[in-house]
């Protein structure tokens, strides 16, 4: 819990006053029933109408106060809880961001998705309720305790056994349902997950017309969730019903104790009548505290999965140096790379040397180990063996960012974001001046077909590209790659949606500006205007 404790440091003045006004609240309920026994006991007694008048106005004013003092703390409560949610997320997503291409291999989208989204509105639910109930709800039990000792011990005794029975109860209730909570939580990853699948391939599961199978895993994945969170629930339950009933067994043995005690002159009928009430107050928190209780388990299992992404270690350690050399040379030494441990080797003993001016084709099958080697060279992975220099430096001593920064990569799916093409193709590369802009439309054959758009290079994609062809999108990644001007550009397969006209009049473009950088193409084909290597 380090990383949620520290980050709710930055609230602390909240954190500090949303408890603090409640317990002011609090303080005046405690007086209530005081008042309203000296209502009976000295003003309907005696039929004083004027002191019954003067009390029914301190009533009031105490509801005015404690009606302001409990606005406060839900504003403090709420700026304290909604804050430390949003800095979650943020670190969770930056934390995303930071990690290696192995260790996200390792954790599923749908559970990263689900810590950012529900788990932290998990958290943020729960501090908010913690905030507000953390000296209430503890003040008002025992200091309805107190003051019925205060006013008598015999009747006291009920209360001091009524207490204990019923904490008791609710933190049993609690430590059952803990782990459950914690398997819930792991049940909503997988439906998120066959949600996010289906939705993502659509297209196939209608194709093989797999419809019925796909609704058939989801409603296994739902039905199992369910089943987890009706047991849950139905343990939970019990902690309302439970605590009403010893309540109210307390609340029979004050009226029967009570009434005794009237008929000996020991307590006034007021004071009887104040017991009620605090015995009520004490239900009422009690059930409070309960809720509270309840859904702590929740929020700890929440906080725990976002402590553990958090906490994940990047399997990659940066460097320091800085690439500045307009020419560079790039060496591959005896490179071998394993995906897991346990794995076969998907490349080894890879050697080649490639240096500005150069382009490169790596040419293969299927499942041969191109996208491997290219993805090695911007550092996703890291070798398991052998090593990659860049002008004669290992590539791990260079710090990743600005590695990155001088390696272009366009990917083989052709992934563009919603917003603008200016604004996708700014992404490679912020700010770019119109003739930048109109340099890398056309090297990547794409000045054309975004002229005719209506709104031209202001033109709005949908997510994902999906108001754009293949072949528009493919093109539309090239030329945000060539925007940025690279030292090294890596096409991966990145023309295969490409006529044989266009994929021709793309190389003969790229021929053209490859004289400042180096050039590597990934294919399953031999192309015409790239020199082997």
């Amino acid at each position: 819990m380090k990383n949620i404790i520290k980050t709710l440091k930055f609230y602390k003045i909240q954190t500090i006053l949303a408890p603090s006004f409640k317990l002011l609240e609090a303080i005046f309920d405690l007086l209530i029933p005081i008042i309203v026994a000296s209502i009976i006991d000295k003003g309907i007694s005696s039929a004083d109408s004027s002191y019954v008048l003067k009390m029914c106005g301190v009533l009031i004013l105490l509801a005015i106060l404690g009606v302001t003092v409990s606005i406060i703390a839900q504003y403090f409560a709420a700026k304290a809880s909604i804050g430390l949610g949003s800095s979650l997320r943020q670190k969770l997503f930056e934390k995303v961001q930071d990690l290696s291409f192995e260790n996200l291999d390792k954790i599923q989208e749908s559970s990263i998705i689900n810590r950012i989204s529900n788990d932290t509105w998990q958290v943020q639910t729960g501090v908010n309720l913690f905030l507000r109930l953390l000296l209430r709800s503890p003040l008002i039990v025992f200091g309805s305790l107190i003051m019925a000792f205060l006013i008598n011990s015999k009747v006291g005794s009920i209360f001091a056994i009524i207490i204990p029975v019923i904490i008791i109860m609710i933190f049993s209730i609690t430590q059952i349902c803990v782990p459950k909570y914690e398997k819930i939580q792991g049940k909503k990853d997988a439906i998120l997950n066959i949600t996010k699948d289906t939705l993502e391939g659509t297209r196939v599961i209608r194709a093989f017309g797999m419809e019925e199978k796909m609704v058939q895993e989801f409603e296994n994945q739902n039905g199992d969730y369910t089943n987890w969170e009706q047991r849950t629930a139905k343990i939970a339950s019990l902690s309302n019903p439970l605590n009403y009933m010893v309540v109210n067994f307390g609340i029979i043995a004050i009226l029967i104790v009570g009434g005794r005690q009237v008929n000996f002159g020991v307590i006034s009928q007021g004071q009887v009548v104040a017991l009620y009430q605090y015995m009520s107050q004490i239900l009422i928190e009690l059930v409070k505290l309960t809720n509270l209780l309840l859904l702590l388990p929740k929020t700890v299992a929440s906080a725990r999965r976002i402590e553990d992404l958090l906490d994940v270690e990047n399997s990659m350690k940066n460097g320091k140096e800085v690439l500045e050399d307009e020419k560079i040379v790039l060496e591959f030494e005896n490179v071998s790379l394993n995906y897991t441990e346990e794995g076969q080797a998907t490349l080894k003993n890879i050697s080649f040397e490639a240096k500005t001016g150069e382009w490169i084709g790596i040419i293969g099958g299927t499942g041969s180990g191109k996208s491997s080697i290219v993805n090695l060279i911007p550092r996703f992975y890291d070798v398991s063996s052998g090593e990659i220099r860049i002008n004669g430096k290992n590539i791990k001593d260079y710090d990743w960012r600005n590695l990155r920064e001088n390696i272009r990569i366009v990917m083989q799916n052709k992934v563009l974001f919603k917003g603008s093409i200016r604004e996708n193709l700014e992404r490679g590369n912020g700010n770019l001046e119109e003739r930048e802009i109109g340099n890398a439309l056309e090297i990547a054959q794409a000045k054309e077909f975004v002229e005719k758009k209506e709104n031209g290079i202001n033109e709005m994609i949908e997510e994902n590209g999906k108001n754009l062809s293949g072949g528009q999108k493919q093109r539309l990644t090239i030329a945000r790659s060539i925007a940025r001007n690279p030292k090294i550009l890596i096409l991966d397969d990145s023309m295969s949606a490409l006529d044989l006209a266009t994929d021709k009049k793309v190389r003969e473009k790229l021929e053209e500006v490859k004289k400042d950088k180096i050039l590597i193409m990934v294919s399953r084909k031999s192309f015409e205007h790239s020199k082997s290597g």
